[in-house]
């Protein structure tokens, strides 16, 4: 079996497991918003929302350092293969269920990091924070 064969197969489990296991997760950003410096306003650009299937967990208290990673974030686990069009970015603000199931907090994201193999990305790891 080839690389790029096994890394798609391997997409495809992921993304089965990550949608049995999880839930949509809202991933909103901002575009088109700019400063006309010649007349002085701002003018506010639209929100996108993205919506990947999304596990999420606390980190593991190993992981916790009280300064990079607090015991407070969490750690989403993304499908990338679910809207291919959602690139996580800093500037992301995601919406996680609360724990009794009544509503939706709306956390930042700190830190990325994409499991790429090959030119399709598996999943990402983002790292967020309230």
């Amino acid at each position: 079996m080839s690389s790029v064969a096994f890394y798609t197969k391997l997409a495809a489990t992921a993304a089965r497991l990550i949608t049995k296991l999880g839930t949509q997760i809202p991933c909103t950003r901002q575009l088109g918003g700019f400063y006309d410096p010649i007349t002085g306003n701002n003018f506010d650009g639209f929100n996108r929302v993205f919506t990947p299937n999304g596990i999420v967990k606390n980190f593991a208290s190993d992981q916790i350092d009280g300064t990079r990673i607090l015991a407070s974030d969490q750690l989403l686990i993304l499908d990338a293969t679910t809207d291919v069009n959602y690139i996580p970015a800093a500037s992301d603000k995601i919406r996680i269920e609360n724990e009794v199931g009544t509503g939706f907090q709306e956390w930042l994201v700190i830190d990325i990091i994409t499991k790429q193999p090959t030119v399709q990305p598996i999943v990402y790891f983002v790292q967020v924070r309230k």
